[in-house]
């Protein structure tokens, strides 16, 4: 038997694996329709860096597996928001 917490901690977690899931087909699409010089990912970065499972290296994995090429990964993680908002760091 389950305690709240885990309990909890399932029900999270499930929903985050839905949300990932709508969102690897409306990111297909989106850049199916729109390019991926229009199509950016974003994240709550710096804040996710301070989670413990570090939400933004899963997140950033997760698109990386997902249906784009390679170079659409490239365009949406990075060159759009540069093109927009110049080189960070």
């Amino acid at each position: 038997m389950s305690t709240p917490e885990e309990l909890e901690l399932r029900l999270v977690m499930e929903a985050e694996e839905r949300t990932y899931m709508e969102l690897k087909g409306r990111l297909r699409e989106l850049v199916d329709t729109f390019g991926a010089a229009r199509v950016l990912w974003g994240t709550d970065f710096p804040f996710v860096m301070l989670e413990e499972d570090n939400a933004y290296v899963k997140s950033v994995q997760r698109v990386r597996g997902w249906v784009l090429t390679e170079e659409e990964v490239a365009q949406v993680m990075s060159k759009t928001a540069e093109s927009l908002l110049g080189k960070w760091g």
